[in-house]
């Protein structure tokens, strides 16, 4: 814990930025703890590298603070490299620091020694090693890089063995972005039937209003990305659920009669696009806006807009009348929204002794929890269920950790400490047991948190997308293994738990669950569940996908 260390100066340029959370498992040397907490920045021990970018993602997704965090160097950097993965797809600003071999030693094999420059550059907006004399100005560079266009992940590098800097003056840095008109396209304006679609990048700037006001002007449906949900309210009448592969029938059997898409901040990566090439009709236009030139993908866009998405959205609010679209189109996509709704809470199934469907499990928690909460989720075959409007709905006072296309298994499961941490509001977390075991140690963290957290394990054996496929297959083997893992690692952690095998039991097991948690503590909800319990398109698999349905069968009812 030496003091006058570099460290103390990577802490005071830490505080200049806003820094007050770090996350991370140190190497050997613990001087950066002691400098942390000589500057009174909050140290967030975790047990596994991955689960500190975990954690650091959904403290500032969640809290809209600065995402940092800190691991050795080597292997510590590799165990990170799915946490920078995830935090790169999300394009989420991050700073990681690390340490590594003195500088004196690069490229002689020193112990661990790791070019992250080299190995980890693809997953990352930067990488910066820092001497004695660019610890500040590499920091401020890293904090630049990480929220300028093509936002995402930075590594600051700091080598073993550099003597403390020297006191300097630090200026605050000043973060004022000026804002830029972007013109309408003609296509925006002529469009009667279109279709907005919300993408992680409108996530945590500010533009939930904005952006319905500008679906109003337009007379738009919107849908929103795995990633980008939560910055529109879903109970408006233009939701029609998620994009692509959650996509509900009703809301795919509008999607011949869109002749103009608008992406806002969503690389339409293949999950978001998914059934797109039968059901458009083949006029269909598709208006792309990103800030990055290189985040386009080589399909779909049929006219790009390089721009900053909050730009674009101002913008083209204020620019466009009150309505622009035909005066049908908004009533038949509130007719779906309606449609959807109608269907309401299904009834709950009753019957003693049979397992709990997943839909009435959503169900229960949604009507035991505050709608203003932040749910973090997933992405299991059961847990998908969550994903499909609207078996569960984000509200205008709710928030939503959701993982990017990279899916890592046990992403939400870790990030929950972090999201509990920037955040106020109760939160809940929807996963699988195989999620919720692979966290392993850092499950304790569980036991330390002090706001309410209903942490809801759908418990089938683990890895029953595996499983399905794998059947599907006709494969010997099975992914599936014990049902009591979880029971034991609660037990093992010291985990407040309620389990429910039974659906005539489910609704009084939540109401419990959710009284103790309400007393300021995480429990664990552990509700049994069938393997065939999918959501509607997910009966079928191929792969990473359900099979493709034909695009006539998109209107039918599932």
């Amino acid at each position: 814990m030496t003091v006058g260390s570099v460290w103390d100066r990577v802490a005071e340029g830490l505080t200049v930025h806003g820094v007050d959370t770090v996350f991370g498992l140190p190497g050997d040397d613990m001087a950066i703890l002691g400098a942390l907490q000589r500057r009174g920045i909050r140290v967030v021990l975790v047990r596994d590298q991955r689960h500190a970018v975990y954690q650091a993602i959904g403290y500032g997704r969640i809290s809209g603070r600065p995402s940092v965090c800190f691991v050795g160097k080597g292997p510590a950097l590799t165990h990170a490299a799915t946490g920078l993965l995830e935090a790169r797809s999300l394009r989420h600003p991050l700073v990681l620091l690390s340490s590594g071999v003195p500088l004196g030693r690069l490229g002689t094999g020193a112990f661990q020694e790791l070019d992250p420059i080299e190995t980890l550059g693809r997953l990352t907006v930067g990488a910066i090693r820092v001497d004695t004399d660019t610890v500040l100005s590499g920091l401020a560079e890293a904090f630049e890089l990480s929220r300028s266009r093509g936002r995402g992940p930075v590594i600051v590098e700091v080598p073993e063995g550099l003597p403390a800097a020297p006191a300097e003056r630090i200026s605050p840095p000043r973060h004022r972005r000026t804002s830029v008109d972007v013109p309408v396209p003609d296509t925006v304006r002529r469009a009667r039937r279109p279709l907005v679609v919300v993408g992680g990048g409108c996530s945590g700037i500010g533009l939930e209003d904005d952006i319905i006001d500008l679906v109003e002007r337009l007379g738009a449906a919107v849908v929103v990305t795995a990633s980008g949900r939560g910055v529109i309210d879903e109970t408006h009448p233009a939701f029609l659920g998620l994009s692509g592969l959650y996509a509900p029938a009703e809301a795919a059997a509008l999607l011949p009669s869109v002749d103009v898409i608008v992406a806002l901040g969503s690389r339409l990566e293949e999950t978001a696009t998914f059934g797109w090439d039968t059901a458009l009709a083949p006029g269909c236009r598709i208006v792309q806006v990103l800030d990055d030139e290189s985040e386009f993908g080589p399909t779909w866009a049929t006219e790009r807009i390089v721009a900053d998405v909050a730009d674009a959205v101002r913008t083209w609010r204020t620019a466009l009348p009150a309505v622009s679209g035909h005066p049908t189109w908004a009533a038949t996509v509130a007719a779906a929204h309606a449609a959807l709704r109608g269907e309401g809470r299904p009834v709950p199934v009753t019957t003693r002794g049979a397992i709990p469907r997943v839909r009435d499990v959503l169900g229960e928690v949604d009507a035991a929890l505050p709608t203003a909460r932040v749910s973090i989720h997933e992405n299991g075959l059961q847990d998908i269920w969550s994903y499909v409007f609207p078996s569960w709905i984000v509200r205008r006072d709710a928030a939503c950790l959701v993982p990017s296309e990279q899916t890592p298994l046990g992403f939400g499961m870790a990030a929950a400490r972090g999201v509990t941490l920037g955040n106020p509001r109760p939160v809940v977390v929807i996963g699988g047991d195989g999620a919720f075991a692979s966290v392993g140690p850092d499950l304790a963290a569980f036991a330390e948190i002090d706001r309410p957290v209903l942490v809801v394990v759908l418990t089938n054996g683990g890895f029953g997308w595996l499983e399905a496929n794998r059947r599907h297959a006709g494969a010997p083997f099975s992914f599936l293994g014990s049902r009591t893992v979880v029971r034991g690692l609660c037990a093992a952690y010291g985990l407040d738990r309620e389990g429910c095998d039974d659906a005539a039991e489910l609704a009084g097991s939540v109401r419990r669950a959710w009284r103790r948690a309400e007393a300021g503590r995480a429990v664990v909800l552990e509700v049994t569940v069938s393997l065939e319990d999918v959501a509607p398109g997910f009966e079928e698999l191929a792969g990473d996908f359900p099979l493709d349905r034909p695009a006539a069968a998109a209107g039918e009812s599932h």
